[in-house]
Order: C-alpha cells, then sequence, then structure tokens
C-alpha cells in the first residue's frame, strides 16, 4: 500500500474507507464490491484518471475489487497506458488489459475474469453497480459476460452498502467540500462583477468557469465544474440550461446555478443578478427566497430529520 500522489487525501483515509465498507459487507454477507463508476472508483482507490470522465468504451474503463475479507488484496484494473494515472490511488495490485493491441486476449473481461477468480471470489456474493440507483461505467456486454463467464458469482446491487459508507463524511471530505464552496463563490464573484448589458451568457460562464479552473489543482485531472446559466429575457425556464449566445439586456434577471468540482466532491450553488434595478415582483421573490433558506439553515444540525 501506498501514499497517493497528487490526493489531499493520506493513507490512512483510505485504510479507514475500507475497514467500514469491509464492515457493512461482511454485516450484508457480500464478499466484495466491483466499482467502475468514476465517483465510486475515486471514493475507494483514489483514482484521479480524467480521460474515463468523457469516454463510453470498456477498453477505457476502469474497475477497482475491494474484497471484504482484509486477507484479500484489493485491486485495480485498467487499460495499458494509464499506469502513470495510477500514482493517484493507493491500492498496490495492479491489472492491465491491452488498450492498443486488437486480438490481444487481455480484454477488460478478461481480465476483471482472471482476477475474480484469483481472489478466490469465483464462488462468491459480488456488490457491483447493477442496481436501479447504480451505474455501471461499462457496457452491458461486458456484465453480462461476467455473469456467463463466472456463473456461481451472484451479482448484487452495491447501492445500499456504498451509500452508508460515504454518508459518514471525515474532516478531510468536509474541507474538500468548503474548497469546492470556496472555489464557486471566487467564480460567480468574478462573474457578477463583469455582468453587464451586451454581455453574453457564454461570455459570462467562460469568466465564472476560467476563474475557478485558476483556484482548482483537480482541473488538470478531471472536469472541474457543472453550470446552468438562463435569463429571463431568453427563455421562462429559469433553471437547469445551458449558456447561449443570448446578450443581456437592462431588465433581465440572471440566474447561475451549479458549481466548482473539487477532489471528486461537488458544491452546487445558486446565484441570481439584475440587468439595472429588479422589478418589485422580483425583489419579492427573492426576499421570500433568501428568507426561507436562511430558516432551513438555521434548523440544521445533528439529529434533524427531513421528513
Amino acid at each position: 500500500m501506498k501514499q497517493p500522489e497528487f490526493s489531499d487525501f493520506p493513507l490512512e483515509e483510505y485504510l479507514d474507507r475500507s475497514r467500514r465498507l469491509r464492515a457493512f459487507l461482511e454485516r450484508a454477507g457480500i464478499d466484495a464490491l466491483l466499482v467502475s463508476s468514476k465517483e465510486n472508483v475515486t471514493y475507494f482507490a483514489g483514482l484521479l484518471h480524467g480521460y474515463y470522465w468523457v469516454t463510453s468504451w470498456d477498453e477505457e474503463s476502469q474497475f477497482a475489487l475491494l474484497p471484504a475479507s482484509g486477507d484479500r488484496e484489493p485491486s485495480l484494473m485498467i487499460a495499458e497506458g494509464l499506469e502513470e494515472t495510477t500514482r493517484t490511488s493507493w491500492i498496490d495490485d495492479l491489472r492491465l488489459w491491452a488498450q492498443y493491441r486488437p486480438g490481444s486476449e487481455r480484454t477488460p473481461l478478461s481480465v476483471l475474469v482472471e482476477t475474480i477468480r484469483g481472489s478466490g471470489l469465483d464462488r462468491a456474493r459480488i456488490a457491483a453497480e447493477i442496481g436501479p440507483n447504480d451505474r455501471m461505467a461499462a457496457s452491458a456486454g461486458l456484465y453480462e459476460g461476467l455473469k456467463e463467464q463466472l456463473p456461481q458469482v451472484e451479482f448484487v446491487s452495491c447501492y445500499e452498502v456504498v451509500s452508508e459508507v460515504r454518508a459518514v463524511k471525515s474532516d478531510l471530505e468536509v474541507d474538500c467540500i468548503r474548497r469546492a464552496c470556496e472555489i464557486t463563490c471566487k467564480g460567480f464573484e468574478a462573474g457578477l462583477r463583469e455582468l453587464r448589458a451586451g454581455m453574453s451568457e457564454k461570455e459570462l460562464t467562460h469568466v465564472i468557469c476560467s476563474t475557478m479552473l485558476k483556484s482548482n489543482p483537480e482541473g488538470v485531472a478531471a472536469h472541474p465544474w457543472s453550470i446552468f446559466l438562463t435569463t429571463s429575457g431568453r427563455s421562462p425556464v429559469l433553471f437547469d440550461a445551458p449558456p447561449s449566445d443570448y446578450r443581456f439586456k437592462k431588465g433581465d434577471t440572471v440566474w447561475i446555478d451549479g458549481g466548482a468540482i473539487y477532489k471528486g466532491y461537488w458544491c452546487d450553488m445558486l446565484r441570481c443578478a439584475s440587468i439595472g434595478a429588479p422589478s418589485e415582483d422580483v425583489e419579492r421573490f427573492y426576499e421570500v427566497s433568501r428568507r426561507g433558506n436562511e430558516a432551513c439553515m438555521e434548523m440544521i444540525r445533528p439529529g434533524v430529520g427531513y421528513a
């Protein structure tokens, strides 16, 4: 086991996650966890390989196998040529398949099957991203191949186990969420300072995102933001819209929604502004929303339910 590079998390953080995961797996009668989504692979393995975020080929996927037994080593599986990206991971056991050698027998499927069998898990219950709330970052064909070649493995949804482990945030995780919020605020503030009539929605978004990028070292490893932006003068739907070429006019109300992603932790907040003085209705809606948000934040504390 090694200290991950380019990470805010020490080895002890990942070992603690692994201990908690093993406890939940054992309690559920599950022998191992197999994950491929960027959120779960980053969380459990530390991998910050940005390329797999934007591809859909099995050859560009990545998998982490984490056994419930402390006697079995966790494994990280990825394509040849991407070994350097695994410096961000704490896992020693690295399994590679052929990425640029057509006809090679070392395919993602063959490496997965070999790793599962080699870990003594070919008759196990394995939790994978196959439930209605899970998203496997691999093809349906690959999963069907796993079931065919490992007929005595019982694959079950990993959602409940993974959710329970990830629900508890360490101090370092909370710091990452705070950092994501700080980066987002810097971007939004820079954009709002530049906001003016004649500027386009896309131009405003470029100011926001370029400022976030300068404040976010993760930008070299992964897509570091998600931003929606819309304007009253362009659309009656005032949320979750991509920025357009629309140019702001006096009297427009502008909504910016989204935030930075830092070390895999998301921030999502909303800011609104007016080109010129806002209307009485807009001011009233804003004040009601602000007071409602502040009242909710005053109530939030450990033990408070959400029903």
